[in-house]
C-alpha cells in the first residue's frame, strides 16, 4: 500500500512537471512573438515606454495615454513591463528599445530590482505548493485516495490560465489575469506576506549586479537623447514592514547614488498609497479603476517632463 501512494505521488508529481513546462514553453513562446511584433510595428505618433516589473505592468497605458493626450495629443504610451524583471534582463532587451527612438523612458524600479529575495525552507515549500496549486486537502487525499489526488494535481496543473488578455496591444509583453484586478483586505495581504514571501537582502554598491545594469541602462539612455522618468514603484505598508531598518538604509543609499552617478532626479513612490484599499497583492496596486490615482500620478510627471 505504501509502495503504491509513493508510487502516485512521483507520478503526480512527473505528469504535472511535464505539463507545467509545456504550458511554460507555449506561454513563453507566445511572448515571444508578440515582442517581435510589436518592435516590427510601425508607429504614428511620439513614444512613450513604461518599463519595469510586474509593479509597472499595473499601470494601464491606455488611461495614462488619454490623460496625457488631453493637452499634448501626439504622444502614445505602451508600457513595457514584464513579469519579474529586473535591470539585468532588461539588458537584453536594451537595444530594441532604443531602435524605437522613443521621447521618453519611464522606469519603475523597487527593491526587487537591486536586492536578491531569500527564501527560508517552508516559503520554498509553499513557493511549490502553489505552482501545482496542491490544496492542503489534496496532500492528506494522498493517503485516502492516491489515484484520485493524482488526477487532480493534473487537473490543476493544466488548468492554470497565465492570463486573460496576452494581445493588449498598448501591454504587449505583460500578460493580466483576474488577480490583477481584485482588491485584497489587510488582513489578506498580512497572510499572503506570512505565506508566500520571502525576504529581501541588498548587495552593497560595489557588488550589486543589478545596479550595474540599471546604471549601463540609463546611460545608454542618455547617450541616445532618450528623457527619462525613473520612479520607485509602490508599496503596502505591510510589506515594507517586513524589511529591515539595514536592507531600506541600503536601498536609500543606492537610490542617491543612482541621481549622483546619473544627473536624475528619482520620484519616489513608494510610500504613497501604503496604507489605501487599492491593492491587489502586497505590492500590486490593482488593474482595475480603483487603482487611478497611480496612473494619474504617472501621467502627472509625463505631463512635467513634456513641459521642461
Amino acid at each position: 500500500m505504501v509502495k503504491k501512494i509513493i508510487l502516485s505521488i512521483i507520478f503526480a508529481i512527473l505528469i504535472s512537471s511535464i505539463f507545467f513546462i509545456l504550458f511554460q514553453y507555449n506561454f513563453q513562446k507566445e511572448m515571444n512573438i508578440n515582442e517581435t511584433n510589436f518592435f516590427a510595428r510601425d508607429f504614428d505618433k511620439s513614444k512613450i515606454l513604461l518599463i519595469g516589473s510586474s509593479h509597472v505592468g499595473m499601470l494601464n497605458a491606455e488611461k495614462i495615454e488619454k490623460r496625457i493626450n488631453q493637452q499634448y495629443s501626439d504622444y502614445e504610451v505602451f508600457n513595457l513591463a514584464k513579469g519579474s524583471d529586473t535591470p539585468t534582463k532588461r539588458l537584453e532587451q536594451l537595444s530594441q528599445i532604443i531602435s524605437l527612438k522613443p521621447n521618453l523612458i519611464v522606469y519603475g524600479i523597487g527593491y526587487r530590482d537591486i536586492g536578491e529575495i531569500k527564501y527560508n525552507d517552508k516559503n520554498k515549500f509553499l513557493e511549490l505548493n502553489n505552482l501545482f496549486k496542491i490544496s492542503s486537502s489534496l496532500k492528506v487525499d494522498f493517503l485516502d485516495n492516491p489515484k484520485l489526488t493524482t488526477l487532480n494535481v493534473i487537473r490543476n496543473t493544466i488548468e492554470v490560465k497565465p492570463s486573460q488578455n496576452t494581445s493588449n496591444t498598448s501591454t504587449p509583453f505583460f500578460p493580466y489575469n483576474e488577480n490583477h484586478f481584485n482588491i485584497m483586505s489587510q488582513y489578506e495581504i498580512e497572510k499572503e506576506i506570512k505565506d508566500d514571501h520571502g525576504t529581501i537582502d541588498i548587495p552593497t554598491i560595489d557588488n550589486n549586479f543589478k545596479l550595474k545594469s540599471l546604471n549601463t541602462i540609463l546611460n545608454e539612455f542618455n547617450n541616445n537623447n532618450i528623457k527619462v522618468i525613473l520612479f520607485v514603484t509602490p508599496h503596502n505598508y505591510q510589506y515594507l514592514d517586513t524589511l529591515s531598518d539595514i536592507n531600506k538604509n541600503k536601498f536609500e543609499k543606492i537610490l542617491n547614488s543612482i541621481e549622483e552617478k546619473n544627473g536624475i532626479q528619482i520620484n519616489s513612490l513608494l510610500t504613497k498609497y501604503e496604507d489605501l484599499e487599492i491593492w491587489s497583492s502586497p505590492n500590486h496596486i490593482t488593474h482595475n479603476s480603483q487603482g487611478m490615482i497611480y496612473n494619474e500620478d504617472i501621467s502627472d510627471m509625463i505631463i512635467k517632463k513634456i513641459k521642461e
